[in-house]
């Protein structure tokens, strides 16, 4: 299995700016077979709280992907904050009330 740290500017909603991994590194893992279900654990990096999602992807004996994870690093509010565009603006709101038609 092997692990990245991906991290994305705040306009990559607004963008066509690609996500880049700021840190990876390979999980070493007994064998599990087909339906088999366990729990790993690995080290993770220093720089782990500066990525928005953690990717983890297995592969079989042929080094061929089998799947790809991936995971939230932070809470809801953080990517809220971090990729919303927010744009402040003075203007007034208005609102007219339209007369219903009649057939």
């Amino acid at each position: 299995m092997e692990f990245k740290v991906l991290k994305s500017d705040a306009d990559v909603l607004y963008s066509n700016k690609n996500t880049q991994t700021i840190s990876s590194g390979k999980i070493q893992i007994p064998d599990i077979n087909p339906g088999e279900t366990r729990k790993i654990q690995f080290a993770v990096p220093n720089n782990f709280a500066e990525g928005d999602v953690l990717s983890i992807t297995a592969y079989d004996q042929f080094d061929k992907e089998i799947y790809t994870w991936t995971w939230p690093i932070h809470k809801a509010l953080f990517y809220a904050n971090k990729f919303l565009a927010v744009q402040n603006t003075k203007a007034k709101a208005s609102a007219i009330k339209l007369q219903p038609k009649l057939l």
